[in-house]
């Protein structure tokens, strides 16, 4: 299961992560152990007051006014939903927005022994890695087992392959300086992490969390599809125009 509880969606629902409509679904995940990937907080860089960019107010990154919870509200909402549900296996995605504070990021991990990181690029993420290389080394290496691959690759994006490259290279690459290849021009240094703890953060932390792998509903896929599509294109609004192009592709996809 994946949920989105960014500053933004909280905003607009009203409502955190440890609101109690979720706990019934928090205990089944728990007593099912069905594991849970969370997109939770954002980059600190998004309550710097400053000018937003275009690209920024479209997509409403810029959480300084008013009605926005501070990082740190949202923050203490997912660790009252850690406290609840203790045994909740939870994937907090693009690090937790925890590379700037690796004293957190240890906290995290050591009182919550179900939580894993991924490692999804963000805009921060390898940027923060970079400063401390040495000391996030030791990190990767010591919680080698609580980290976890990602990327964000999808459809819509016609860069994945330079995504997958950036992950690639800031865990594999030496501590030389190189050039991230996707995100802007940024200079990172890699984490030079061991082979078989490369193998661990790439595969089989995954299929420790993920065991079985069912086989797609395409009956039930097509159905739900169609349904996006069609509500979509009802919206005139650029995102939801693009949602609805995106359901159109996989439509055709599946009748070829």
């Amino acid at each position: 299961i994946k949920l989105m509880f960014d500053p933004d969606t909280i905003k607009d629902i009203q409502h955190g992560i440890n609101d109690s409509r979720y706990d019934e679904m928090f205990t089944y995940l728990e007593e099912n152990e069905i594991s849970l990937c969370i997109h939770l907080n954002d980059p600190e860089t998004m309550w710097v007051v400053r000018e937003l960019t275009e690209e920024e107010k479209r997509r409403n990154w810029g959480y300084f006014y008013e009605g926005y919870s501070s990082k740190q509200e949202i923050y203490n909402q997912a660790f009252e939903m850690l406290d609840k549900h203790p045994k909740l296996k939870v994937v907090f995605a693009h690090f937790f927005f925890l590379s700037a504070d690796m004293g957190e990021a240890e906290r995290v991990l050591n009182k919550y022994p179900n939580v894993c990181f991924d490692i999804t690029p963000g805009v921060e993420m390898y940027p923060n890695f970079t400063k401390d290389i040495d000391k996030w080394q030791e990190f990767f290496i010591k919680y080698q087992d609580r980290i976890i691959f990602g990327s964000d690759s999808n459809n819509t994006k016609d860069f994945n392959a330079e995504i997958i490259e950036l992950v690639r290279l800031a865990l594999s690459h030496d501590k030389t300086e190189f050039v991230q290849p996707c995100y802007g021009d940024k200079i990172l240094k890699g984490l030079d992490l061991p082979s078989e703890v490369l193998e661990k953060i790439c595969y089989y932390n995954y299929k420790r969390l993920v065991p079985q792998i069912k086989p797609v509903n395409q009956e039930l896929f097509t159905t739900i599809t169609k349904k996006v599509y069609d509500d979509c294109s009802k919206i005139d609004d650029d995102f939801y125009k693009a949602s609805a192009n995106w359901c159109k592709e996989c439509l055709n996809r599946l009748e070829k």
